[in-house]
């Protein structure tokens, strides 16, 4: 496995595959990184058509909400929780999906966004680990951050401020 930059790493078998080994790996990177995140890619470059990334996520991660102007993602569920949150355009939550074990009750195991909405995931366990697939080539120009969420790496306090409003208004969701 190679590291493309710090956090991102990319499976260089022919034939890439993803074990126990590889989980603990990008947990253990997660848990450290800065941005509390990491991911193996499955693809071998930015400039492929579809793109297959095990990402791990820390609790403490926060993921701007965005939107991709012309590109779907699907999440597949491998370990712990999370929850998927939908934005209007105006910040205003359309739905959530909660991703969980089993996919019982009001948990899935996996969810499909194929429209230009703003969205976000929010860990609920230790760790939470998912198998992305998106359309390539990567191209980050073709995705909108939302103005009316505080930047990645910005102030703490309004990210934890914005953290708090959303999780309260999910309990107020889910009743």
């Amino acid at each position: 496995m190679a590291t493309e930059h710090e956090g991102v790493f990319v499976a260089r078998r022919t034939v890439p595959r993803i074990a126990a080994d590889h989980l603990a790996f990008i947990k253990a990177c997660a848990a450290t990184h800065p941005r509390r995140r990491a991911r193996i890619c499955l693809h071998k470059s930015p400039r492929e058509r579809l793109h297959d990334m095990i990402i791990a996520i820390a609790p403490d991660c926060y993921i701007r909400p965005h939107k991709h102007l012309d590109r779907a993602e699907t999440f597949h569920l491998i370990e712990g929780a999370g929850t998927v949150v939908i934005f209007g355009e105006q910040g205003a939550i359309d739905d959530r999906i909660h991703l969980g074990a089993g996919g019982r009750g009001e948990n899935a195991i996996a969810y499909r966004l194929d429209a230009p909405r703003y969205h976000t995931i929010l860990p609920r366990t230790e760790m939470l680990v998912i198998h992305e697939t998106t359309s390539g080539p990567f191209a980050p120009e073709r995705t909108i951050a939302a103005s009316w969420a505080p930047p990645e790496g910005g102030d703490e306090r309004d990210v934890r401020g914005f953290l708090q409003r959303l999780s309260s208004a999910l309990e107020r969701m889910d009743g």
